[in-house]
């Protein structure tokens, strides 16, 4: 039997993707939690993107267009983009301008097979009011069990990094803060939302909820 190559295979499997124990389409799956995040208010208008790993070397990813109401986004609208350059998308569709960002986080942590970013309410309040700090801390919290390295007990410093306008920039800065990053899979962004990433896009989900419980906790704790 012979095997599928290059583009052919990522529409079978993506390496970190994974439902139940079954392989997962990146495309589909993409706009699948796409639809998911608007709905739930995360990706209002065109706003936040979302990739999945499709192999790292060379580094090849599947990524939400950018420009697209995030409700309407169809499997056929995700883009590939390999080492940076389209490899595949529909003409007239561009990947999110925030690639570099998600291209960091893949080459910094080899084991990271998602990344999602998002607008919340709560995230962008806590971001925008810790900016100066840097970081946001967490203790005490059973909800910090969720990211299986932490314990209720061990305070989790969430970094708070800066909104760059110069997006690649902005990936150079995430590699810079990559010990930083190590300790929970999750930063936010000044004045702009939060990204958070896992194996897999059920884990980067996970996460993502895990973050806007423990923001939206925050803000109404004070």
């Amino acid at each position: 039997m012979t095997r599928p190559r290059g583009l052919a295979a990522a529409r079978s499997v993506s390496e970190h993707s994974r439902r139940g124990g079954e392989r997962q389409d990146p495309f589909s799956e993409l706009a699948r939690y796409s639809k998911l995040f608007y709905d739930r208010g995360w990706m209002p208008g065109t706003s936040g993107n979302l990739s999945i790993k499709i192999k790292s070397k060379p580094l090849t990813i599947a990524i939400t267009p950018s420009s697209v109401d995030k409700g309407e986004v169809a499997a056929g609208d995700i883009l590939v983009v390999s080492i940076s350059k389209v490899v595949r998308g529909k003409k007239g569709l561009r990947p999110s301008a925030e690639t570099s960002i998600h291209e960091a986080l893949y080459e910094s942590f080899p084991d990271c097979g998602a990344v999602f970013h998002v607008h919340t309410v709560h995230s962008t309040l806590v971001a925008t009011r810790c900016a100066s700090k840097g970081v946001v801390a967490f203790a005490g919290l059973e909800m910090l069990k969720g990211f299986e390295t932490l314990s209720p007990k061990a305070p989790a410093k969430i970094p708070v990094l800066d909104n760059i306008d110069d997006l690649k920039e902005f990936g150079e800065n995430v590699r810079r803060n990559k010990e930083r990053l190590s300790k929970v899979p999750a930063f936010l962004i000044a004045h702009h939302g939060m990204t958070c990433w896992g194996k897999n896009g059920q884990e980067a989900e996970k996460n993502l909820e895990l973050m806007e419980f423990l923001c939206r906790y925050a803000w109404e704790a004070q």
